[in-house]
Formats: C-alpha cells, structure tokens, sequence
C-alpha cells in the first residue's frame, strides 16, 4: 500500500510540474504589404503567446521558415509573461509563387522547458504575384507538366503524379499557360504513344500546342523517427525530400533550364498509425513482386480496409490497359484507372475498398477485370475479409495529392519543396528570350530526325544505373535522353570502340544521362526494359 501511495504521489507531483511550466504558441502570422508582387520587401510578424501558468524569464528565438527554408530567426529578448504575448519580425524578399510560411518558438536551441514541446509552430500561405511586365512574358509561354519520376522507393503512393499536380497547379496561380498530366495523357492515348518516352511525351505536348515541356524527378523522400525530452518517444519525426525539374523546348528537343528543390519537416507526424505500422505498410508497396504473369492481386483475402495491391504483366504489344473493381456479383464498383503497359513491360493499380463515391465496400468477394479497348481480356478475384483492427493507415494518409496527406509531415515536407520547385520554375521561365514566331516559319518541329551520336552500353550498376562509352568528346550532355536499340549484325571497328553497322530489330527503351565525363557517361532508365552490356544507343537530335 505505501509503494502505491508513493506512485501516486510521484504522478501528481509530475502533473504539477507539466502544468506549472510556461507554455510558447504562434498566435498570429501576418505579413505586410498586403498585395505582394516578385521582389519586395516583406515583414513577416509573428505573435508569440505563453498560454502557460508561469513566465518565462529567459530570452529565446523564434524562427522564420518560407517553404521549409529557414530565413531569420529574431530573438525576444525579455521573456512573456503567463498569458503574455510578443512580436517578433523578420524580412524576406519574395519570389513569385505560392508560398508557406512558418513560425517555430524557441528554435533554435529549444531554451525554454515547456508544458509542451510540440504546439510551438504555426503555419501559413502566401501567393506573390508577378509584376506586370513578367506576367505578360510568362501569359505567352505554354508549358505541359508530365508526372515525375519517383526514383525515391519511399512506398508513397501517386508520388510522380502527385508532385507534377502540385507544380501544375502553382504555375497557374503564377499566371502560367499550363497543360496538366489529365490532359496530356487523354492526347497520349489517343495517339497511341507511350508516357515514359521522353519523345512521346514531348510529340503530346506539341499536339497540345505546348512550347515547352516540365519532366522532373523525385530524387529523395526520406521519413525518421524523433524523440523528444528525457528519451521519451512521442509521435514525432522529420521528413526530407528532394526534387529536380528540367524544361524541355519541344520545338527541337533542347533542355532550356534545370532547376532543384528540397524541404524537411520535423513535427508530429499526422498519421492515424504510429511509424512502425507506417513502415511495415510502405515496404512491401516498394518490394512486393506483383509482376509474376497475368492479372494478379498480392493476396486471395485483405483485411477490411487494408490497401489491395493490382499487378498486370503485359506479355502482348504494349498498350493502355484500364482496371475495373466489381463485386463478385457482377456489380460495378469503380474504375481504377489506365496504364500504358509495355510489352514484357508491369502495370500496377491500388484499391482503397471504396466505390467511386468515397464510399467504403463491405467485406465479401470482389474482382479485377482488366480491359484493353472495348474488351474484358483478363479478370482475378479476392476477398475482403472483417477484421477489428487492420493496422495499416488509410491510402488516403499514403497518396500524395490528398487532403489527408496534406495535413502529414511528408505531405508539409512536400508542398515546401513544390512551392520551391515552381517558384524556380517561374523565376527561369520569365527569364527566356521571348518565343519566336511560328507564324513566320520560326520554331515548327522538323518532320524527320538525323543519328547523329551513337555508342554502346558498357556496364549495368546494381542500383540501375547504365554505363555508356560515349561521352562529352562525342557531343553527349546531361540530360540527354537516348534510345536502346535492339539489334543484331552489329559491326565494329578492330578496336571494337566504334560502332560501324546494325540491323535494327526494334526500340527496347530510353535512357537518360544524368553524369557526363569526356570518353563515357552514367545515365538512367526512363522507362522499364531489360538493359544488357552492349546494347547499341543513339541519341536522335532533331
């Protein structure tokens, strides 16, 4: 009995101590002029309250971040009283585009110990207009956005497709001309051409009368667990991720900018599970083998809400391909929508067990018919079984481009680097010489193209990366994008380093040249193929 009193003691005095401790909140972000345009001269306040029942005598700072980059972090000098409140302002030079801006009590140093430790940042948004004369440059430019590439194997799902709406939408807002992926990918199937050709992009993007066209990539997401106080874990964490974009002139295939962004985040993490069941959920998205032949699901039977994983190997010509979930009754559920599919090539599709209202399905059997054309040519059914607890976080909290997502500590870290990434964006778009005019025979595509650089795979790296033995000593840049040729007859000088003939059997892929040195180059597939040691590319300039 004296050990339980003593227990009970030690936790009230504890609930003493929380609550006799001051308490920092951001009340307030404002920012004046109201009407911000590229280029002024911004203060940002931010009020400080201590919402705690003592006051904090010391100083601290409080930090100042726009789009996750920190850019002052003024000090308050005297300390606040318990129900106190302070100003605290810096200034920042604004660049076009949508912007957040964020304000953290006492950081950096974390000097005050306070009741808690994780309600000491507030958040908000700001859109900065172009001036007159750099909006009327950026109205004549029209730029297709096409999904980036997720090189980060993070799980997330939708993450290129995510990203590149994201960057869509903020170059509207900038008073851009932007084509967005929908549309893009509706000219895509119509043509019958294939979304991860650099050149069958950029062909889509000029039916759509685009100048120039965004390709980019997620290089990096990266989510680590945090802990706070005396080795406590709370639900905290900090999220990293890193971008980069290139713009594409489609008129003749020349890269006319690049540009790179990264954010992190730290916070509480906005997930309904802890990181440990995000984790376990993520990985196995990353891993799992869904292409083993055919139509097939990851399991026969998913728990109740649990994220159902879709795979297609495409063993006929390549091709767009559409998934439909119904009930095993026939009733129809929803459309997952379509995936150009390579020949040999994996199609993969995620259901969240709801209909195409939002509305979740109840356990039983289900099945996925795949479609090409106006035809059913494959179908595999699973069931959904009743669980309590599933364990596994909503797909919504997963797929970048939710609200759900949006209010995470990945989705933060996300619109960060996006608002960075169109901001640069926009800042080199207006800085282009002005378009010529097609109207005077300037700028048409030309109809055929002419080999001009050409060489070999030399070596295949374990983490995907391509070895080419041509490099800058030849013509080949960064960025250059590269056809994989299959081939047979192929002739070579005595050394063996010159390519002299080949018979052409078709196209195996594309690659992308992300390091350039004088006699050799490293580059990335930009598509899914089989890559072999001695593969013929070629670089078609136009």
């Amino acid at each position: 009995m004296g050990r339980a009193r003593l227990a009970l003691v030690c936790v009230v005095i504890a609930g003493f101590a929380a609550s006799a401790s001051p308490d920092l909140v951001i009340e307030e972000i404002a920012t004046t002029p109201r009407g911000v345009f590229h280029g002024d001269s911004v203060r940002i306040t931010a009020t400080v309250r201590n919402q705690g029942d003592t006051a904090v005598s010391a100083p601290f700072y409080v930090a100042f971040l726009v789009d996750g980059r920190r850019i002052g972090a003024p000090t308050v000098p005297g300390g606040i009283p318990s129900g106190g409140y302070a100003d605290v302002s810096t200034l920042w030079t604004a660049d076009v585009g949508n912007h957040t801006i964020a304000a953290v009590a006492d950081d950096p140093l974390n000097r005050i110990p306070e009741a808690s430790e994780i309600n000491n940042r507030e958040s908000t948004t700001i859109v900065v207009a172009a001036d007159p004369e750099t909006g009327e440059r950026l109205a004549e430019i029209k730029v297709a956005v096409s999904p980036f590439a997720d090189l980060s194997a993070s799980g997330f799902v939708n993450l290129g497709t995510g990203v590149a709406s994201e960057i869509a939408e903020r170059l509207v807002e900038s008073g851009v001309r932007v084509i967005g992926w929908e549309e893009l990918e509706h000219t895509l199937r119509d043509l019958e051409l294939d979304p991860s050709s650099v050149i069958d992009l950029a062909t889509g993007a000029r039916q759509l009368t685009a100048d120039l066209l965004v390709l980019g990539e997620v290089t990096a997401l990266r989510v680590e667990r945090s802990t706070f106080g005396l080795g406590v874990a709370v639900n905290l964490a900090a999220a990293d991720i890193e971008m980069t974009a290139r713009l594409l002139d489609v008129s003749n295939m020349e890269y006319v900018g690049e540009v790179g962004a990264s954010a992190r985040e730290e916070g509480i993490t906005g997930f309904s599970v802890d990181l440990s069941s995000l984790f376990g959920f993520l990985q196995p998205l990353v891993g799992i083998e869904m292409c083993s032949g055919g139509l097939t699901v990851g399991r026969g039977a998913y728990d109740l809400g649990e994220t159902v994983h879709i795979g297609y190997r495409n063993d006929a010509p390549s091709g767009w391909f559409d998934l439909e979930i119904a009930t095993g009754r026939e009733t129809f559920v929803r459309w997952l929508g379509s995936r150009f599919v390579k020949a040999g090539g994996c199609g993969e599709w995620l259901w969240d067990q709801k209909d195409g209202s939002d509305v979740p399905m109840a356990p039983g059997l289900y099945v996925a018919r795949l479609w090409e054309g106006g035809a059913v040519i494959a179908e595999t059914g699973f069931w959904v079984e009743p669980t309590e607890e599933p364990g596994a976080p909503p797909i919504e909290e997963v797929t970048v481009g939710s609200g759900s997502f949006a209010e995470t500590i990945v989705g933060r870290a996300t619109d960060s680097a996006a608002n960075q990434l169109a901001s640069a964006l926009v800042s080199h778009l207006a800085s282009l010489p002005p378009r010529p005019n097609e109207a005077e025979g300037v700028g048409a595509y030309p109809a055929a193209g002419q080999v001009v650089v050409q060489g070999q795979i030399a070596q295949l790296f374990l983490d995907g990366r391509v070895a080419i033995n041509i490099g800058a000593s030849h013509g080949l840049s960064k960025w250059d994008v590269l056809e994989v040729l299959e081939v047979s007859n192929v002739v070579t000088d005595p050394s063996g380093e010159q390519l002299l003939s080949y018979e052409i059997l078709g196209t195996k892929g594309e690659l992308i040249v992300v390091e350039v040195s004088d006699l050799g180059a490293v580059a990335m597939k930009a598509s899914s193929f089989d890559a072999e040691v001695g593969d013929v590319v070629r670089l078609v300039e136009f």
